[in-house]
């Protein structure tokens, strides 16, 4: 029988003595580490101490993108600034910001914010209010990727998804990561994502309207970004792995 365990692209590091722990479990109990991200792109070893012993056991199945048609570019969110923030509140400091960079850059420039549901219903009215003329805020919208895929440029955290949907949409892009207390994933993504062309990263520490807008300004200067080679097949590759771990452990 196998034992495998499985984790994200990323992990964040706790102390040198919960990763001793960590990496002797998994040399008693584990077969293998299932990594559901792309070496290439982003290898464990950005957030996580890889030892010989534990690089043995990983095994990269790919990103786990969600089965979902293509997404087809339309008229609704033609040529706008989509700024999105996935499903919790804590990308009101970039809604806040991109309110502020809409109010003082062009106002023939379409702006439309996604908020997610995890965003708080005060929050969100606040954010309709403050609004200027050429700046929509709605909730997260199920065509968001017909809107990413049809947007002129693309404002968003780094989470997870972040990457599947950019690598889909090949838009111009700025991500901003969320990097409150001690959260270091975020901004390790982020950092990959501008390695890869995907995305020019912008910490949100020091990030002005005006920087933002300025950051617009080039990212649409340098066009949208070439086919990225990133694995997304990770839930394909998963029947192969098991099975050579299988044969492999007889």
């Amino acid at each position: 029988m196998l034992t495998l365990s499985s984790i994200r692209d990323v992990l964040v590091t706790p102390r040198p003595d919960r990763i001793a722990e960590a990496h002797a479990r998994i040399a008693a109990h584990f077969d293998a580490v299932l990594v559901h991200g792309d070496r290439s792109f982003l290898p464990l070893e950005a957030s996580w101490p890889v030892t010989p012993e534990l690089r043995d056991r990983l095994r990269y199945t790919g990103y786990l993108a969600s089965p979902s048609p293509r997404a087809e570019r339309g008229d609704d969110g033609e040529g706008e600034f989509l700024v999105s923030g996935g499903g919790s509140g804590a990308s009101l400091p970039v809604f806040d910001l991109a309110l502020a960079a809409a109010g003082l850059g062009d106002p023939a420039r379409r702006w439309r914010v996604l908020a997610g549901r995890g965003l708080a219903e005060a929050d969100f009215a606040r954010l309709q209010r403050a609004a200027p003329r050429n700046l929509v805020v709605e909730r997260a919208r199920p065509d968001f990727a017909g809107l990413l895929a049809s947007c002129a440029l693309s404002i968003s955290q780094s989470g997870y998804n972040t990457v599947l949907d950019l690598v889909e949409a090949r838009r111009p892009a700025l991500v901003i990561p969320f990097d409150a207390g001690a959260e270091t994933e975020q901004t390790i993504r982020a950092q990959a994502m501008e390695r890869a062309g995907l995305a020019r990263c912008l910490p949100l520490s020091g990030l002005t309207p005006e920087r933002l807008n300025a950051a617009i300004d080039a990212q649409l200067l340098a066009g949208a970004p070439a086919p990225a080679a990133i694995d997304r097949d990770g839930a394909g590759a998963l029947a192969a792995i098991i099975g050579g771990l299988r044969a492999r452990t007889g």
